[in-house]
Order: C-alpha cells, then structure tokens, then sequence
C-alpha cells in the first residue's frame, strides 16, 4: 500500500492503518457525567507486547521501539483548547515523556501576514486551503521525524488537525482539494492520529465565558462560533476515536481534567486526580538518599506578575520556566507558561494556561514581575510509585530547604487528618508516602494555607521553616 505525502509516493505501515481503522471502535461522545469516561482499551488497540504499557520515566535511548502518540485537539472558538495544550504539556513531561505542541498552521499563517482579505476567488480561497493543509501536514511530519530520532516515548499534540480545514469549505471543494494533492480523505483522518479531543467552544453551553479577547484572530459571534463548532464535529466523526468534551455542571476545571485523564488512560499511565497530599520533609538530601525508582528531575523558576485588570474577578498570574534536567545535571531543554487563576462570576476557580516563547516569558520578567514577591526557584524531582504519581519540591530560593512532598492520595475520599479510618501520618501503613521517604517526615500541610505557593512567594511572610 502507498499513499502520497506531499505529491510524493511513500510508504503506508499498512498494519497500523488497518488497525487504527478495524470495526468497532466506536466514536464516543464524552459528557463530564459520564462514569464511562475511562474504560478499558479495545484489544485491537492494546500495546505491541514488545512496548511497555506504561513506559518508564527513565531515558530508553537505545529502544527503537519507544511509542510515539498523536492526539489532536480541535473545537469552536473559545474552548479552552490554549489552556488544554499547556497543561498536558507540563502533565506528560513530569511523567517522563518527551512532549512536542504542533501549532496551529491557520494561526501560524494568519498572525505572519496571511488575509482572508487577500482571496477574492474560489480557486484562491482553495489554493489557500491545499496550503493550510500541507502546511499543517509538514509541522507535523517533522514533528513526528525527530520523535523518531530521539527514541523516548513522545506525544504530540497537535493544535488541530488535517480534517479541520473540511469545516470551513464547502464538501465538494474539500474532496476536489483532496484529488489534487492525491490524499485519501479515511487515511487522512483515521490513520495519522491516535485520538481526536474536540472541545466545545464555551458558545454552547457556557455563553457566560464566551470572550474574543484572549485570540487575536478570533472574531466570531456565539452564534458563528456554535455554528463552527458543530462542523468541526462533524468533520471528525468518523474518527475510530473521536471524544467530545461537553461544558457541562463540573465547569471549566473538570473540562480539563476529563482531557488529561482519557489520555493518560490511552497511554497507560495511571488514573489522574487533583487529590494531592502536601507533606513537609525534614532533612532530605538529594545528594545523601538515592531514590530507588526511574525518576525526572526539572528546575523550575516561577515569577508572579501584575495584571491589568481587564477582568473583574481576575485573582492572580505567574509565568514560569522548566528546565529538565538529565543524569549529569545537564540541562535537556526548557519550556515556559504561563498561568491566570480566575473566579467567574458563579464563584468557580478558572485555572487558564498558555504557552510562551522564550521571548515573551524573559518580557514578562522584565517588565510585569510583582515587586512585592519573591521569584521562586525549586529543583522537582517526579516518580511512579505504586501506580500514583509523587513530586519533590525543594526550594532554593526563597526559603531554602524546604522541602515539599506532593503525593497522589490512594483513596482520594478518604480523610488526610488523624482519624479512626486513617493511618498514622508518616507511620509504616501511611500508603501515600514512598517507605524511603517516611524517615524525613515531619508533618502533612495539606490544609495548612502558609505552605500554599502563593504565600510563600510574599515577601513580608515568615520564613516556614
């Protein structure tokens, strides 16, 4: 089998396609209520049995059999598609994977130049599409190359995908695109992507947060974002795993919670929570105590900034940078955000994300740090241990040495206070804290608001320690 790949014959791995393509795999449309959301993989999707279900976080530079994943977002306007990229992106590389953020080919064309303006013809507004289309394709494909060449388990995740465009031309100007650049429409959508995640623009169903302001190109009205929306659905349908994430009762945070959870379940990884036990080390050393499992370690810089007040309930934002950090200490590569934490108007907690280039994070820095804060600087170390996921902060500064243990609570319901239903903090059959860790502990502070990062970044706050 072949099919052509920029007007050049290349090579299909044709079991791949057959089995991204098998019978049965039915599209799911996912509402934040539904207790279905993470189910068991179909076994004709299960894992090559020579790859691990859940890789290791450790460097497998010499398999050459490290699974690549390509999952597309994709929604109508203002669904929090933004937000989504950069939390998974800091999700997945504290869980070890290398992660790679495709961008948006109509963003990337319309923010260097590029008018709708300057199509006047249906030929050129076609010729404009084949463009976007192989624009789209060729981001991805090197993306997908140097996955490739660097051998580590790899997602990427791209900002909209190849079937996009069909949303926005007429069917029979979609399949005349097709013919001539020798694409066939099926091998276009259902072989190139792991998952399609379609986000539903806040038009429907969240009209209260609908806004243009945060998308320099966006400039539709709730009812042409609902309209784009509903094409957009429908263009991906057919996809053997198309999820539909609905603004439903759970608000903007279960939104994306539902996104990073069916994706950690499609890679292997296990079940995400927010449920997180804050625990206080004392006297933990790095340097002094060997951590017996795979681990990845990052250096972090968070900087809080001021805000103009465009929104009334805008509450606080930092911009960070994360370093990763190899065996030696050498640094492997840096990503930057930044974070808004909101309240709307029904009391609801909105945490926004967006990436940053290098530039715009060091402008940041320079111009809009918070002069009443500390710049926060800590070495993360991130591990598997029993099936739930542990991070080590340690401060450098401010506050240097303390020592934070966040852990995955086993039984996110269950009380973290001294009760006749919970182990003894720190005690042996305290099943959240790692058996090498419990020496070092001194207390949990889940619950204790001084440790929060936010009070600990003000300077005219007491040292903790």
């Amino acid at each position: 089998y072949q099919r052509r790949v920029h007007g050049v014959k290349a090579p299909v791995r044709m079991i791949a396609d057959v089995v991204e393509t098998l019978p049965g795999l039915a599209h799911r449309v996912i509402s934040n209520n539904d207790p279905s959301i993470i189910s068991p993989l179909p076994e004709c999707c299960a894992p090559h049995p020579t790859q691990p279900l859940r890789p290791r976080l450790t460097s497998i530079a010499d398999d050459d059999n490290a699974p690549v994943y390509r999952f597309v977002l994709t929604g109508g306007p203002c669904a929090g598609k933004t937000t989504a990229l950069s939390r998974l992106s800091s999700y997945l590389r504290g869980r070890g994977f290398r992660v790679f953020t495709i961008p948006e080919a109509a963003t990337f064309l319309f923010s260097n130049g590029a008018s709708f303006d300057d199509l006047t013809t249906d030929e050129q507004r076609l010729q404009f599409q084949q463009n976007l289309l192989r624009t789209q394709m060729f981001f991805e494909d090197n993306f997908f190359n140097m996955a490739k060449v660097i051998q580590k388990p790899t997602v990427m995740l791209c900002d909209r995908g190849t079937m996009d465009g069909s949303a926005y031309i007429e069917r029979a100007n979609w399949l005349n695109l097709l013919a001539r650049c020798g694409f066939v429409e099926q091998s276009l959508r259902d072989a190139r992507y792991n998952a399609v995640f379609h986000l539903v623009t806040a038009a429907i169903g969240a009209e209260a947060y609908y806004s243009t302001e945060n998308n320099q190109v966006r400039r539709e009205s709730l009812e042409e974002a609902a309209t784009k929306d509903l094409r957009l659905r429908a263009s991906w349908a057919a996809h053997p795993k198309h999820f539909v994430i609905h603004n439903n009762s759970g608000g903007f945070e279960e939104k994306m919670t539902t996104v990073v959870e069916t994706i950690s379940q499609l890679i292997g990884l296990p079940p995400t929570t927010k449920n997180f036990r804050k625990i206080l080390l004392k006297g933990f050393d790095p340097k002094l105590v060997r951590i017996p499992v795979a681990f990845e370690e990052f250096m972090l810089e968070k900087v809080y900034i001021t805000m103009p007040k465009r929104f009334e309930a805008e509450e606080y934002a930092f911009v960070r940078s994360r370093i990763q950090v190899n065996e030696s200490g050498v640094a492997m590569g840096v990503t930057y955000q930044q974070t808004t934490m909101r309240i709307g108007a029904d009391n609801q907690h909105i945490e926004l994300k967006r990436i940053l280039s290098s530039r715009e994070y060091h402008a940041q820095v320079a111009q809009r740090a918070d002069p009443t804060r500390h710049i926060t600087r800590q070495k993360r170390i991130s591990f598997l241990w029993a099936d739930r996921f542990v991070e080590l902060y340690i401060f450098i500064s401010p506050h240097p040495g303390l020592t934070v243990l966040y852990s995955q609570m086993y039984d996110p319901k269950r009380e973290t206070s001294l009760s006749p239903n919970c182990p003894l903090p720190g005690s042996a059959d305290d099943s959240d804290i790692p058996d090498f860790l419990r020496p070092f502990f001194e207390r949990d502070i889940s619950d204790d608001p001084q440790y929060s990062a936010f009070a600990l970044s003000v300077k005219e706050n007491p040292d903790p320690i």
